[in-house]
């Protein structure tokens, strides 16, 4: 009974190797092309009007042009700001590609769309106000506006802050969005800008950044963190093959043949 089992077990895993080695994600050598999608860790809006209160806790962000009757009764000028968790990403990653997208909630479209900037500064969710804002820092780009859906931006300086984020070299304080000219009109009937949904909402979807990420192999499937991939690695990723994450070499969620199939393509390799 005992070399029966045995005998299963062996071509079980017989086939699973046979299956990754022709996985579409079976790679022979060198890196692995990964998307990687990270939702709003914090975000809020600051408001000109309300200079010394925090707005973290709403499930919406406002985003707005000045509004020159605000000390009647108007907002003054409104931003967001976002963060993303971008934990989990292999300090070896390289950033090919980022997308951008904020979910806009109230219907109305003005043509102008917002300006994107590296935030310069640290700042939380539930303290920070307008008066504690992070400065605007690098422009990232500009994100056109839209009706009800997603706001997208794809932008090559993004993409080169998201590196900065991953190798430590600048602080991941996120992105701050401003309307495109705050002082488009002066009058107290003239502000223009639009919402956004915030992490909080329970009824739009929540801001999200697309990294696509190049990783050297060898470190995805060096499971353990010592240094080479080998029988231990191997015998994690087979120990949750089909159950969840543990072994997940693809950083897709799930431990399946894709991610044997990157493993044993480098397998004795070392991550450097």
């Amino acid at each position: 009974m005992m070399h029966r089992r045995g005998t299963t077990a062996c071509a079980a895993l017989a086939v699973l190797v046979a299956c990754a080695l022709i996985s579409e994600q079976a790679v022979l050598a060198g890196e692995v092309e990964l998307t990687l999608v990270r939702y709003a860790a914090r975000d809020t809006q600051v408001m000109e009007k309300y200079p010394d209160e925090n707005f973290g806790t709403l499930p919406l962000i406002r985003v707005t042009s000045y509004h020159s009757g605000w000390e009647g009764g108007g907002d003054g000028r409104s931003r967001g700001l976002f963060a993303f968790d971008i934990s989990g990403i292999p300090t070896q990653a390289t950033v090919t590609g980022a997308h951008l997208e904020l979910y806009q909630t109230d219907g109305i479209i003005y043509p102008d769309g917002f300006s994107v900037y590296a935030a310069l500064g640290d700042w939380t969710e539930y303290g920070v106000n307008w008066d504690t804002q992070p400065d605007a820092g690098l422009y990232v780009g500009h994100l056109p506006n839209a009706i009800l859906e997603y706001l997208v931006l794809d932008s090559t300086a993004l993409a080169s802050v998201a590196q900065q984020w991953i190798d430590g070299v600048r602080s991941n304080d996120g992105i701050k969005v401003q309307f495109v000219d705050e002082y488009h009109f002066g009058n107290p009937n003239g502000v223009r800008g639009d919402t956004f949904a915030s992490r909080e909402s329970m009824e739009w979807p929540h801001a999200r950044l697309t990294l696509t990420v190049e990783v050297d192999a060898a470190c995805l499937a060096d499971l353990n963190g010592n240094g080479v991939v080998d029988q231990y690695d191997l015998g994690i990723l087979l120990g949750w093959y089909g159950l969840g994450d543990g072994g997940d070499v693809d950083r897709d969620g799930d431990t399946d043949q894709n991610d044997l199939g990157i493993l044993l393509s480098v397998y004795g390799q070392t991550c450097e």
